[in-house]
């Protein structure tokens, strides 16, 4: 099949399905959400049907009007408005459960004469609500070709290359004569939304029940200001308790099977330097991250259900009172649950923000927010700290550290946030108007499509910066000054001769020598008097130098490290291995509660992730507030873990 259309454009409100459409038509995998405001840029993708190039799609950010009151919506008015004519075809997605709002949109790009066809979206959920409209009435009195299509399933595509392939649309009809849609606007505003009534009046066939009551009923309790913010904090325990006891099962095996992946490549592999950057660098730093895969699966299986029951919109509406009183508005509830995930699209998605101050502070204080980045470190933290088996009443302890974390991390962003609006100017007056979608089933393929694209992001991107950090540390710890290893070689193997039956003991001692005394070494420990009062020594030096690349690398790091030391190697896995390590100075576990509430704390504060620092540049042209925001963050990080630690011991 071939066609003359060369770009198509998708336009309409958010929520239509547009997104959803897009991912379809194009293959792509742009995150979909009832979240307004999940589309914040222009996305291009090419349309090809039986591998043959069909047309190139671009999906513009959803909007309401054509008046823009954010940043997201003025990129999509301002390629309608300045681009219309390099577009062969408008594809217009129309809400069939919100065909008023979505119809005043379309009167106004009724006005810019473009070649169109209305996609009526959502229509099996209007049906289950009782809505039927009559479609051949309203293809006629927009003068326009309406197609039915399903996003979810892809029913109706197959039409709709058709109806492109025939060209069987027209220029459609201007729906008030004479009127610019740039000018008078209040005036041109009351004439649509008569007319928009007017039509609508006349293609609802029937309404079987009030679609609305369950939706109203449910939202009595999950809007409301207090019982609203006690079930969104039950529901964010049970994830969080699901997290540690369903992953704990496939945690262990991945662990198990690297365990066992180092052990058969130890014995197979030859004893130089090819077969020790193998087991002693890559192996250990792959497994010490890809074990947390399980739960990281596991929480974006389960907020992406709660996104797709249309739950998430409720959230943003309860927390707009509290955002206001520290410099926010609900709509940055949206890019800060989005933070749970990672922070670079959700700085991209503050662009949903109107107000300038708001959307520079939910910038600015979104990192704080504990992404899936920390989840990794938290885990394993969370592990030497208590048992898998500890049980609080008739929880999950594992799970109840975690979720207080996570509160933590919420906690610390009003924090900060209510501190730094002292320091910015506002003349701006704003108000929240949010989208409250129906209550709906999840859609499973969109969530696991959602699960297996972060998967797939966690286990490639992080695994290419845990390869090249694992390596790049291998040969630090490897490597040192020449004379300093030449000495240990000398003294343990005079040592050796006087103590042959210790000789395995030296060994190790010797190797722990090698270790402190190589390049890595020596940089932990010309670290060790600054980290030294977080209860740190040059061991975790190294891990929070490696993790300001992301922080998922620290685990990694520490994996890496203690592969190289000297202790006995009676088990493979990390935990034990650090589990065993011992301070110096006291004689005791190193990693007692002090040290791991230390290090809770600087991972849950500290600014360790470069691309967030560049996308905030990106974002607000200036190197200005990368600069602030790091060094709020770091600080605040080496402040409170120092605090911790001292007054812990």
């Amino acid at each position: 099949m071939t066609s003359d259309i060369k770009k198509i454009a998708l336009i309409g409100n958010p929520n239509s399905g547009k997104t959803t459409l897009f991912n379809r038509l194009s293959g792509l995998k742009q995150h979909v959400s009832n979240l307004p405001g999940t589309s914040v840029s222009v996305k291009k993708g090419n349309w090809s049907i039986n591998k043959k190039p069909f047309a190139e799609i671009v999906d513009l950010p959803g909007i309401y009007n054509l008046t823009p009151s954010s940043e997201e919506e003025k990129i999509a008015v301002d390629e309608i408005r300045n681009q219309a004519s390099e577009y062969d075809l408008f594809l217009f997605t129309l809400d069939a459960t919100a065909l008023k709002r979505g119809l005043f949109l379309y009167s106004q790009i009724a006005n810019l004469g473009v070649p169109i066809i209305v996609l009526l979206t959502m229509t099996d959920i209007a049906k289950g609500m009782g809505i039927v409209i009559d479609k051949e009435t309203l293809a006629s009195e927009l003068d326009v070709f309406i197609l039915d299509i399903n996003t979810r399933t892809g029913a109706g595509i197959n039409n709709l290359a058709k109806q492109i392939e025939n060209k069987a649309y027209g220029y459609h009809k201007v729906l008030l004569e004479g009127k610019e849609w740039e000018s008078k606007l209040a005036e041109e505003s009351t004439l649509r939304h008569e007319k928009v009534s007017s039509i609508v009046s006349k293609v609802y066939k029937k309404s079987l029940i009030d679609p609305l009551k369950f939706t109203r009923q449910v939202d009595q309790i999950i809007t409301h200001p207090v019982w609203g913010l006690l079930v969104f904090s039950a529901i964010m325990f049970v994830v969080f308790q699901t997290v540690f006891s369903f992953a704990s099962y496939p945690m262990d095996w991945i662990d198990l099977g690297f365990a066992n992946l180092a052990t058969l490549f130890e014995n197979v592999l030859p004893k130089n330097w090819i077969g020790d950057i193998i087991v002693n660098g890559i192996i250990p730093g792959l497994s010490g991250v890809l074990i947390f895969l399980p739960q990281i699966v596991f929480l974006f299986a389960l907020l992406s259900i709660l996104e797709e029951t249309g739950y998430m919109s409720r959230v943003s509406f309860i927390s707009d009172k509290l955002m206001r009183k520290v410099g926010l508005n609900g709509r940055s509830v949206i890019p800060m649950v989005g933070g749970l995930a990672c922070a670079v699209p959700s700085i991209m998605a503050c662009r949903t923000i109107p107000n300038r101050k708001e959307r520079l502070l939910s910038m600015l204080v979104l990192p704080l927010m504990s992404c899936s980045a920390r989840l990794p470190v938290f885990i394993l933290l969370i592990s030497l700290l208590v048992s898998e088996e500890s049980k609080s009443w008739i929880f999950n302890t594992q799970g109840i550290i975690l979720f207080a974390l996570y509160i933590l991390g919420f906690v610390a962003t009003m924090a900060v946030a209510f501190v730094i609006n002292f320091f910015l100017k506002n003349e701006e007056k704003t108000s929240y108007i949010s989208d409250m979608p129906l209550y709906r089933l999840p859609y499973f393929k969109n969530i696991l499509s959602v699960v297996f694209h972060k998967a797939k992001v966690f286990v490639v991107e992080t695994g290419k910066i845990i390869l090249m950090v694992s390596i790049l540390l291998w040969a630090l710890a490897s490597f040192g000054p020449q004379e300093r290893r030449a000495n240990i070689e000398r003294q343990y193997a005079q040592l050796i001769l006087e103590s042959p039956h210790e000789s395995d003991s030296l060994e190790r001692v010797k190797k722990g020598m090698l270790l402190e005394n190589s390049y890595a070494g020596i940089i932990g420990k010309t670290m060790e008097p600054v980290i030294k009062p977080m209860g740190y020594d040059w061991k975790l030096g190294i891990g929070i130098l490696t993790s300001f690349a992301a922080r998922e690398v620290f685990v990694g790091t520490m994996a890496t490290i203690y592969s190289l030391d000297g202790e006995p190697e009676d088990s493979k896995l990390l935990r034990d291995r650090m589990r065993k390590e011992i301070n110096k100075d006291t004689g005791q576990p190193l990693y007692g509660v002090p040290l791991i509430l230390s290090l809770l704390i600087f991972f849950a504060f500290a600014m360790q992730c470069f691309s967030t620092l560049a996308v905030l540049y990106k974002e607000t042209g200036s190197i200005k507030w990368p600069i602030i925001q790091f060094t709020i963050m770091s600080g605040l990080a080496y402040f409170l873990s120092v605090i911790v630690f001292q007054l812990s011991q």
